[in-house]
């Protein structure tokens, strides 16, 4: 059975990210092969891995490209761009999708959006990355301080009545969610927003 994984903002080669995130890693190259075992542990060739943005950063004179981070997971692989990738020749085409999990519809971007009209119609949740470790899911609204949510943000400001589920690594262990996970994530996120 194959299965369909997510993450975001690996930051493979970019030593800035090991401070700004507070990463548990010695160096960046510790960093960079800590990631790739910790999502080959996970996957087999034939599953997918969903990257919502910012795979690496291009260091000049260094030869890496999105295509040699690619073939150093164990399976099907598509990048949604993110800011850094614009910059880093990344030959992805994907800036957002709407893709359907099991029974809900979901937004799939790196920036979280910020007003409701940025989301189409009859979308379940969002997903993004981009946040870091800033929040795990913001919502508009919480009905019960008591969860086991992980980091909530709580923005009053927005008229955006889903939830938006930040999938980037930092928040994650460092390892992709699977599908199931992630739709067992956001059942309990709904617990506490109804």
């Amino acid at each position: 059975m194959a299965y369909i994984y997510f993450t975001s903002d690996l930051h493979f080669d970019h030593i800035n990210i090991l401070n700004f995130c507070n990463r548990p890693y010695k160096s960046i190259e510790h960093m960079n092969i800590q990631l790739v075992n910790n999502i080959n542990n996970r996957v087999k060739p034939e599953d997918t891995l969903i990257h919502l943005g910012d795979l690496f950063f291009k260091i000049p004179g260094k030869k890496t490209n999105e295509y040699y981070w690619e073939k150093q997971i164990n399976c099907k692989f598509i990048n949604i761009l993110g800011n850094h990738d614009i910059n880093n020749s990344s030959k992805s085409i994907i800036l957002n999708s709407i893709i359907k999990l099991s029974t809900k519809i979901v937004l799939v971007q790196h920036i979280p959006p910020t007003k409701d009209e940025h989301i189409p119609n009859g979308c379940d949740f969002v997903i993004c990355g981009h946040v870091h470790n800033a929040w795990k899911v913001q919502l508009n609204k919480i009905n019960n301080l008591n969860h086991n949510l992980g980091k909530v943000f709580i923005n009053q400001e927005s008229d955006i009545n889903i939830p938006i589920i930040n999938i980037g690594c930092d928040v994650w262990n460092y390892k992709p969610i699977r599908k199931d996970e992630l739709l067992g994530y956001y059942n309990k996120i709904i617990k506490f927003i109804k």
